[in-house]
């Protein structure tokens, strides 16, 4: 197994490179045919260590870092050369093996001890390994989940976290956003209702960790288009309880109770930032006059920018409304959406999302409509 490692190691870094010339002599076929020559190697190599998985499962965990590390580098070879999508399938069923054949309670601390280092491998990367976790985490029996947890969980935390520690807010990142808590949630669902509530209080704890601003060499804080990272792990929680409403379904209105203050708040800080903004590009749009104020109306009608900070509250207002308006139609004898909750969530849409709306108005956009009140818990 260690010799296949290295080998896949070592030509797998080639392989990534795609057929660059190594001699200046050699014509462009030449170099074309020694690089699909490694791959042909590359997708040997990976084959048999899935054989030796699947076969010494109980004596193969050992090498699941270097495995994984050395297999999901290549899910950053260019997608322009056909080969790409052979590797790419022999990668999948080795991982597969992985998830599948080897013991949970084997595999687990060594992919914990994996996941910082390959969540940080790119965004091609991260994303295979949610899905990895995925597997893994619909192959969990209830004896295993009791037993391992807490690992479980800071693995689900360390997935989740991505938006924070490596997103860029690209539609890449994204891709990973949606496989984690996609991943996330086979986890949470092997858990009882007790330990899923318990699951997301702890989740909420940590989403509402206050980080920082993190600062340049000479002590001045870094620029504010970082600032919407603040938001990021908020962003992470909500579309995971976003899933869970829709797979869970009324199961999951108790729950709720536990996120309902919080998702108010977080709109209610939404609509303060975009109010700010609107302002903010109103005042500048006051400055300009005759020629300049339409020639800047046109630029504005052709690209419309909106700061990262305000990207990130609208898309954290998209998980938040969807997983309120999904707990409203579900709640179908009114018995968790009270006078009380009726109560602040006429609020919000009396006084929230008005105010969201301005800056869409403004950048001719239109916010995600929202109508709960078509939900038989508020047609009382």
């Amino acid at each position: 197994m260690s010799h296949n490692l290295s080998s896949l190691e070592h030509i797998g870094a080639l392989v990534i490179l795609g057929p660059t010339p190594t001699d200046s002599e050699a014509s462009i076929e030449e170099t074309h045919g020694l690089w699909r020559a490694r791959v042909l190697v590359v997708r040997a190599v990976i084959s048999a260590i899935g054989i030796i998985v699947a076969q010494l499962s109980n004596f193969a965990h050992p090498y699941i870092p270097r495995i994984l590390s050395a297999t999901l580098i290549l899910e950053g070879i260019s997608s322009e050369y056909p080969e790409s999508t052979m590797l790419r399938e022999e990668v999948d069923r080795c991982l597969s093996t992985i998830a599948l054949k080897i013991p949970t309670r084997l595999s687990v601390p060594l992919l914990l001890q994996s996941a910082p280092t390959l969540l940080g491998a790119g965004h091609s990367a991260a994303c295979r390994f949610a899905d990895l976790m995925a597997e893994v985490w619909q192959q969990l029996d209830r004896a295993t989940v009791v037993a391992h947890l807490g690992p479980l969980s800071t693995l689900a935390t360390l997935l989740l976290d991505y938006r924070r520690v490596f997103g860029d807010q690209s539609e890449a990142a994204a891709e990973v956003d949606t496989a984690s808590a996609d991943a996330v949630v086979e986890l949470c669902l092997k858990l009882t209702e007790s330990e899923l509530k318990s699951f997301l209080t702890r989740l909420a704890e940590w989403r509402d960790v206050k980080f920082k601003p993190k600062k340049d060499a000479n002590g001045e804080p870094l620029s504010e288009d970082a600032d919407w990272r603040k938001y990021a792990r908020a962003v992470s929680y909500f579309s995971l309880t976003d899933v869970l409403m829709g797979k869970l379904k009324s199961l999951f209105i108790p729950i709720m109770g536990t996120l309902w203050g919080s998702a108010i708040d977080l709109l209610t800080a939404f609509a303060a930032v975009a109010a700010k903004s609107a302002k903010s590009s109103h005042n500048n749009n006051a400055d300009a006059d005759g020629k300049k104020k339409r020639k800047q109306q046109e630029v504005e009608e052709s690209s419309v920018v909106l700061s990262p900070v305000v990207i990130e509250m609208e898309l954290l207002g998209r998980y938040i409304l969807s997983s309120v308006r999904e707990c409203c139609v579900q709640d179908t004898n009114g018995e968790f959406v009270d006078e009380v909750r009726i109560f602040l969530l006429s609020i919000l849409l009396s006084f929230c999302i008005p105010t969201l709306n301005i800056i869409y108005l403004h950048h001719f956009l239109t916010f995600p409509s929202f109508s709960p009140f078509n939900s038989p818990a508020l047609r009382r």
